[in-house]
């Protein structure tokens, strides 16, 4: 791209970096030039100085006017009381500069701690949200005009319209507008050269500024969201979960989507028996960054402002700490999120969400004929999923156990079901440096716990369930009361790989009425392969194989799994994006990965370590782990920055430029995050930005505390359970 003027070429990345600080000039009429452009070299001609030659253009210059007057060569001619004939001694002092500021509904971006590179504080807009744009003088004279033009930074100005947006400047507010203050939308994400013109006191000095605004789509906490934008987003929601398709691309155009096609793709992908492509492996969290945006595209169809929000679900834990006393229950009691403005309230008798727009929301039947996974009862759910409900189902507990501290930190080193903290979060960004690692770590316990306790797992006979069958592990004397809550807490993940192990089947159909009829059956082709799938299981909850007997690990089976029928919560499931509270989850981890590269970027970024792993899988089932490879697709398109041209575009990516389009140092998605603080996190003494680690507690930071298992001094076994109770 080459400079009008032809002094030679600048790079797009240069000129979206450029910015020079303010230059106060004095000219006379002889100095500038006074040739006028026509209307469309107005229009066009800027677009080429801010792709080419931002950087020879005027930054807060202000200058004598006289007779006709026009700003520099490039830039359209001033319009108004600019092109008025006024007269100035040159002995007169000129004093100060202008500048302006961007703000919308949600004010203006401050500045921040941490910040995206190429954004700067007040010159930030958001796409489709109005906004006002404001000169000012730097010593608070009054301007009694200004004159404003703004061009896309884009290669070719011509093909504007050639992206995956609409042009960015839209054809009303291309060439001049005047106003000291002004209004207007931006139709796309990306960077746009600012040229201000304005009249100072006695309209005898004109001031110019030279500078860059970047509009992206802005991704808030829920709880920050503005009271239409939370309707808007939920309602849109939920208008996915009733239009087709194919009703919604007749109506809002290719890029909707339904509800429906998002469960199914996630279901196909999560619920496969060879191995879950999406989760529990390298590929999860930017499989999640594909889904997360191609849901938001699809809401974007339906109106163009709105974004998915994040939860930082550490402000849950930390108000469960601070007021609660640690019972983390109580994040479904007493938190707005679970009322009926957000997600609705959860019967404890029903299970189903009974108020809000959520109220008995359906779980739609699949199209088995099509190929889909479904359950037995034919809903779009897990194979293994024997609920025969058709309403969206929540337990928020675990065959029982409730999400209180006192399990969790009892028996911590066998689960990763406590809800998130400041120090789960912490640990994620400052104590790891190699991605692998961190992939991980980030699928578990930082974020997996909030799945388990919305979804939980329940069902089962109406004498209990679960809950009251898995007691027997402990009244019969096989187990200890600490390992029976153990089974309890982990059969979610212990069902799901039995199935994928095949040590079990569920029937291929089971009718509403089929009640006891439809249960799990043990799929053992002998009695030696039966006590070693129970010797792996009691294994992993660090039980020693040993201390059973045969006819011991032979009820522990039937117990467990054998003719036994439970189920998980729609959330901690295949087809857990059904949820709207599903969506908001994975962005977090986005940030975090962001917030990591912009603090404490990864030493070690291989996809791979010796002795490790691309995935959990199971043998004999024909899994290699697809979709967890740097360079697997996602399953879902994404939209990025082409930095050839400066225009964004939707094409399927492989894992690897996922995570390269959300570095910051390379950065491509079309969206950011609203900020990196975490005030709430400072007061438990977790200091995110800076890697401190709660001093005030242990008088430990940084490397230190990143080894540390578990900095709060938390007692490992606060209630003295015995580990053996019976002796066994």
């Amino acid at each position: 791209c080459v400079a009008v003027d032809g002094r030679g070429a600048l790079p797009l990345a240069d000129m979206m970096e450029w910015r020079e600080e303010d230059l106060l000039l004095a000219k006379s009429e002889d100095d500038v030039s006074s040739t006028p452009l026509t209307r469309t070299e107005s229009r066009r001609k800027p677009m080429y100085l801010g792709a080419a030659c931002v950087g020879m253009a005027l930054a807060g210059a202000a200058v004598f006017t006289s007779g006709s007057s026009s700003r520099s060569s490039g830039v359209a001619e001033l319009k108004g009381k600019h092109s008025a004939s006024h007269h100035k001694s040159t002995s007169d002092t000129i004093t100060g500069t202008i500048d302006f500021s961007v703000a919308n509904s949600y004010g203006s971006r401050p500045e921040l701690d941490v910040e995206y590179h190429f954004i700067t504080a007040n010159k930030f807009a958001e796409p489709y949200r109005t906004t006002s744009l404001e000169a000012y003088h730097s010593e608070g004279d009054e301007l009694l005009s200004c004159s404003w033009e703004l061009t896309q930074l884009i290669s070719d100005p011509l093909q504007a319209d050639a992206g995956f947006y609409a042009a960015g400047v839209p054809e009303e507010h291309r060439g001049t507008m005047d106003g000291v203050s002004i209004g207007m939308e931006f139709h796309a994400p990306g960077q746009y050269h600012v040229d201000l013109s304005c009249l100072g006191p006695g309209g005898t000095i004109e001031y110019q500024k030279t500078d860059r605004i970047s509009v992206y789509y802005v991704r808030r906490e829920l709880r920050a969201l503005s009271t239409a934008d939370r309707e808007r987003y939920l309602d849109a929601f939920k208008l996915m979960g009733e239009m087709d398709t194919q009703t919604g691309k007749e109506i809002y155009g290719e890029h909707y989507h339904s509800l429906d096609f998002f469960v199914r793709a996630h279901l196909n992908t999560a619920g496969a028996r060879s191995h879950d492509k999406i989760h529990d492996g390298m590929g999860v969290v930017t499989q999640h960054i594909a889904i997360t945006q191609a849901m938001e595209t699809s809401l974007q169809a339906i109106h163009p402002s709105i974004t998915v929000p994040y939860w930082d679900y550490t402000l849950d834990s930390f108000k469960a700490k601070t007021e609660y006393g640690g019972l983390d229950y109580k994040i479904f009691k007493d938190n707005e999120l679970w009322g009926p403005d957000w997600f609705g309230n959860t019967s404890t008798t029903t299970h189903m969400i009974t108020d809000g727009r959520w109220a008995y929301q359906t779980i739609k039947s699949a199209n088995v004929t099509g190929g889909d996974l479904a359950s037995p009862y034919g809903y779009m759910r897990a194979p293994w999923n024997l609920n025969p409900v058709p309403y969206v189902t929540r337990y928020h507990k675990l065959c029982g156990v409730a999400p209180e501290d006192m399990y969790k930190e009892a028996i911590k080193q066998f689960t990763d079901y406590k809800w998130p903290t400041c120090a789960s979060h912490w640990q994620l960004t400052w104590g790891y440096s190699s991605w692998y690692e961190w992939v991980w770590g980030s699928s578990y316990l930082p974020h997996g716990p909030v799945h388990s306790w919305i979804g939980g797992v329940g069902g089962g006979d109406a004498n209990g369930g679960c809950g009251v069958e898995f007691d027997k592990l402990y009244s019969s004397g096989l187990v200890s009361e600490q390992n029976a809550t153990l089974i309890k807490m982990n059969m979610f993940g212990t069902m799901k790989n039995a199935w994928r192990y095949e040590w079990i089947e569920v029937p291929k159909y089971c009718s509403l009425d089929s009640d006891k009829d439809c249960t799990f059956k043990c799929n053992f082709a002998s009695d030696s392969a039966m006590l070693n799938a129970t010797d792996s299981i009691v294994e992993g909850f660090g039980m020693e194989p040993d201390s059973f007997t045969n006819e011991q690990k032979a009820e522990l089976m039937d117990i467990m799994l054998c003719d036994q029928r439970y189920w998980p919560g729609d959330h901690l499931e295949a087809a857990s994006p059904a949820e709207a509270s599903f969506w908001p989850i994975h962005p977090t981890l986005d940030r975090l990965a962001q917030f990591k590269e912009m603090v404490y970027p990864f030493e070690d970024k291989d996809w791979m370590i010796d002795g490790g792993s691309y995935c959990f899988t199971t043998t004999g089932v024909g899994a290699n782990c697809f979709g967890h490879h740097p360079y697997d697709l996602t399953f879902w398109p994404s939209v990025t920055l082409d930095n050839a041209t400066g225009l964004y575009k939707k094409e399927y990516k492989t894992n690897l430029e996922v995570r390269e389009a959300i570095n910051t140092a390379s950065y491509g998605m079309s969206y950011v995050y609203e900020n990196f603080v975490w005030k709430h996190c400072a007061l438990e003494g977790y200091e995110m930005n800076s890697g401190y680690d709660n001093e005030t507690i242990t008088h430990d930071s940084g490397a230190v505390a990143m080894t540390d298992d578990n900095p709060l001094g938390i007692d490992d076994n606060p209630l003295g359970i015995d580990d053996n109770p019976l002796g066994i």
